[in-house]
């Protein structure tokens, strides 16, 4: 589980959306250099995020092999810390299928600066990530 926060060495804390077009956004960019899990999608709402808001992440994109996924990892730091919960998958996804993952996490509920990472994590026996998106957010 610590492993996850090595990923933080790219965090990204500068403007967190970028616009696809007028009826698409996405929140955030990548933390892995050749992700197997190509993210075309990745929303978070409320956005932007509310002080003590219960935030729903959704990440849609493809795999580019077939992958077995244990589990979904979402860190978030704040304030020199980080606290992290997971989602327990267990499930194998073939390759070039389109899916989508859901999971809750928590806005925060002090003002400051935080960023999230949301971490698809692969593998029976060893572990891989598979994916990594981050977003970074003042409330």
């Amino acid at each position: 589980m610590n492993a996850v926060f090595l990923i933080i060495g790219s965090l990204f804390l500068g403007d967190a959306i970028t616009s696809l077009d007028l009826n698409q956004q996405i929140i955030g960019s990548s933390c892995m250099a050749s992700p197997t899990f190509a993210v075309s999608s990745f929303n978070v709402s409320p956005w932007p995020p509310i002080l003590g808001s219960n935030l729903a992440l959704n990440m849609t994109g493809v795999f580019s092999l077939n992958e077995y996924i244990s589990e979904i990892v979402v860190s978030t730091y704040f304030n020199h810390n980080w606290k992290s919960h997971s989602l327990y998958i267990d499930q194998e996804y073939l390759k070039d299928t389109l899916t989508t993952f859901f999971i809750n996490s928590s806005s925060g509920s002090q003002s400051g600066n935080y960023a999230q990472q949301m971490v698809i994590i692969g593998g029976e026996t060893t572990l891989t990530y598979l994916a990594c998106w981050q977003f970074a957010y003042y409330i």
